[in-house]
């Protein structure tokens, strides 16, 4: 394969605007490969992606041979040692053949992944990143996928690294600064790209961007954990030397500044995510405790329930009993009162008796 033109690989974390990114290069001169090859635009991307479809189902091909995905990359990015390296690569071979604009390129975010994989075949390609505010990454990611804050904030930082990590001397676009002040990014994209687009290609990529998109980096609030802290954190920095990175890497100027940032912020990465994993640890142990202890106050309440339920039949029972036993008592002391009449009766007829033998036996 013969690249006359230094090819672009645009990529960057999904939700990045990667899309607008890849549009405005595409109509400042970089070819994204035959129409037939991209892919169709959807609701939640009505512009169009501007991906390679072909591109898009290789990286997904070689993320599952290295045992994950998009949203849940492998751990470690061995590519040359999967058993199907030759034939991804053949058929990556192949599709890059089929882009044969001057300046050849494509757009996938995963490419922030496989960086390394594409160069092996397009060593001298330049990679524009596309960077967006994780919050707002992260609430574009909740309202498609509805994936927890935290997991955007993870694949954000790995998406992230793995660009800046891989990329030789990599482009970066802000996506804020994009929206903000399009005509500035758009010009300084054409100038590192090495691009001599015309006005009326340069007016066109500037047309491109998407309007009605919020400029201004989005709030974490109160949702905000150890992950998109530290994303945050990448974002800030990122944002202070984003847009000169290429050329103080080109320049060799104030790289050790760079390296100790970008360490020290790793670092503290990898901090926040052993105290974020312990509290998980910690989280879920809690979790076990309470289901035992909800499954038992459930035990206590369906015992205390039926408790309850025999008390009632026994109450009842009882007062049913003790009506039965009132009538009783209203029924024998009625009969002690005739008793008691009888009596008095019966007394009464004794004393006359007794007069009227003594009258007739003579003892007056």
């Amino acid at each position: 394969m013969v690249v006359t033109q230094r090819p672009v690989i645009v990529t960057g974390m999904h939700r990045s605007g990667t899309s607008a990114v890849a549009r405005v290069v595409n109509l400042l001169g970089v070819d994204l490969g035959p129409e037939e090859d991209l892919m169709e635009a959807k609701p939640d991307n009505p512009e169009g992606f501007w991906e390679n479809r072909r591109i898009v189902q290789i990286d997904d091909d070689l993320l599952a041979v290295l045992g994950g995905r998009w949203d849940e990359p492998p751990p470690l990015m061995r590519w040359r040692e999967a058993d199907r390296a030759a034939e991804l690569r053949e058929r990556a071979a192949e599709v890059l053949a089929r882009i044969d604009g001057e300046r050849p390129g494509f757009k996938d975010p995963r490419a922030a992944l496989l960086l390394d994989f594409w160069t092996s075949l397009w060593p001298e390609a330049q990679a524009v990143v596309a960077v967006r505010h994780p919050a707002a990454v992260a609430a574009s990611l909740e309202k498609r996928d509805g994936f927890d804050p935290e997991k955007s904030a993870e694949l954000w930082l790995r998406y992230t690294a793995e660009a800046l990590a891989s990329a030789a001397a990599p482009v970066v676009v802000v996506f804020e600064e994009l929206l903000k002040s399009p005509s500035t990014v758009v010009a300084s994209l054409a100038a590192d790209l090495d691009l001599s687009p015309s006005e009326e290609r340069i007016a066109a990529a500037v047309a491109s961007i998407r309007q009605g998109l919020p400029s201004s980096p989005a709030d974490p609030g109160d949702r905000a954990g150890p992950r998109m802290e530290a994303a945050v954190k990448m974002y800030s920095l990122i944002g202070e030397i984003g847009p000169h990175l290429a050329a103080l890497i080109a320049a060799g100027a104030g790289r050790d500044r760079i390296e100790t940032q970008l360490v020290d912020s790793l670092e503290r990465i990898a901090e926040l995510v052993r105290v974020n994993d312990e509290l998980r640890a910690e989280l879920k142990k809690a979790q076990g405790d309470w289901a035992a202890a909800k499954a038992e106050a459930e035990r206590l309440l369906k015992e205390l329930k039926k408790t309850q339920g025999d008390w009632a039949v026994a109450r009842a029972e009882a007062d049913s009993r003790l009506e039965a036993l009132t009538r009783e008592e209203r029924a024998r002391e009625a009969i002690a009162e005739r008793l008691a009449e009888l009596e008095a009766e019966l007394e009464s007829r004794r004393r006359v008796s007794a007069r009227l033998f003594n009258l007739f036996s003579g003892d007056r």
